[in-house]
């Protein structure tokens, strides 16, 4: 299989036409593709078919000889990727195997009678070839449509769309966590909530889902606010992305990783072995579990979260006079929790002073917030008037 360059099988025999199902391998060109009938020519020589494989590698006899075998070529399909580098992207962002991305290309291929048509066995499976097309200039030679159909789902994940599943699925394995129609699943103290948002992902080709944490320290909405609607602190300080060790999103991986594996680009979908959903949803709940998280719903680990985050952005990012506040320390939650950081924590760090911390505090935030960003949110207005007075 190493040295064949396509493999192919035999999809219908119809009088005189042969419909062929022809893919690449990875002998060569991961997206390569025939297009003239020598290769077909090739193929029919192969199965006893009345040409020599001689003949039908020079150009010169095809030229002269190739309408008494194959009188016409229509490409009827092609599905999967048209070029190298984006397969390549694709199969290694999505651990997805080479030869489920790779173009599957369907030929009607007339031969010259029914004689020559029944060389071929309908119904067979794919066989390895080192045909080729050894005759560039064939005038019924096919042309290729710009893009082809997407790749059929490689692994599809039980229960997608309906995430509920998913999110049913992870509570009994997250002991303290809960259920709520209105907070979905999440964990709370008397100091902050962590809720769990899982969407649908978006990639038809690899089937999964997105996870998005937020945290809400409730005592934000009992600070001072304005008598409009809007005008009440939110409760929610952060948002995030939940990230696996090697893909965008969650999905079924493959069976032999273990939770930190990037595994290495792989070759025959046959070969590769892919997790049930249950064990994706069980790697998920291994990174909601542990002390980090535990750590995250405590005042020192919501002030020091906040302040690590601000401290590590770029100097543009921050105010001149930045200097962090507190002595709390972030909790070594890892690289799977992604978090959104923007101009919008500078300002909802002041209220998280206020909340939690001390009004100390919370002056110097108000101090550094102004320093960057000259208009402060809505909601924060009643609450900075309270710090300046």
């Amino acid at each position: 299989m190493s040295s064949d360059a396509y493999r192919y099988r035999i999809a219908a025999v119809e009088g005189r036409d042969v419909v062929f199902e022809v893919r690449p391998t990875t002998a060569g060109g991961l997206c390569d593709r025939p297009s003239a009938r020598g290769f077909f020519a090739m193929l029919l020589a192969d199965q006893g078919g009345p040409l020599s494989i001689a003949e039908a590698t020079d150009p010169a006899w095809l030229a002269s000889h190739i309408d008494e075998h194959i009188t016409a070529l229509k490409l009827e399909g092609a599905q999967g990727h048209k070029y190298e580098e984006y397969l390549r992207k694709e199969a290694l962002t999505w651990q997805i195997p080479v030869d489920h991305l790779q173009p599957r290309f369907t030929f009607r291929v007339t031969m010259a009678d029914e004689k020559r048509a029944a060389c071929f066995d309908a119904g067979s499976g794919w066989e390895g070839t080192t045909a080729y097309d050894p005759w560039g200039d064939d005038p019924l030679k096919t042309t290729f449509t710009e893009s082809y159909a997407d790749p059929e789902p490689f692994a599809p994940f039980p229960g997608l769309p309906e995430v509920e599943g998913i999110t049913e699925a992870l509570l009994p394995l997250l002991p303290g966590w809960k259920i709520d129609p209105v907070l979905g699943l999440h964990r709370e103290t008397d100091v902050a909530r962590l809720r769990l948002w899982i969407y649908r992902g978006n990639n038809k080709t690899r089937p999964g889902f997105e996870v998005h944490p937020s945290v809400d320290v409730m005592a934000l909405s009992k600070l001072e606010s304005g008598p409009k609607r809007g005008t009440t602190p939110s409760p929610t300080v952060l948002r995030g992305t939940l990230l696996p060790a090697a893909t965008p999103y969650w999905l079924r991986g493959y069976a032999t990783a273990s939770d930190d594996d990037v595994p290495e680009m792989a070759t025959f979908a046959g070969d590769v072995k892919v997790e049930e959903a249950a064990e994706t949803v069980a790697r998920l709940a291994r990174a909601l579990q542990g002390p980090a998280v535990d750590a995250l719903l405590t005042r020192e680990g919501v002030i020091g979260l906040v302040e690590h985050l601000l401290a590590e952005q770029p100097a543009k990012q921050k105010a001149a006079n930045h200097a962090r506040l507190g002595s709390a320390a972030a909790p070594a939650l890892g690289p799977r929790w992604v978090w959104n950081v923007d101009t919008d924590l500078l300002w909802q760090r002041v209220a998280v002073h206020a909340g939690i911390g001390s009004r100390d505090d919370a002056k110097k935030a108000l101090e550094q917030a102004q320093a960057k960003s000259k208009k402060p949110p809505k909601e924060l207005k009643a609450l900075i008037t309270a710090l300046t007075m």
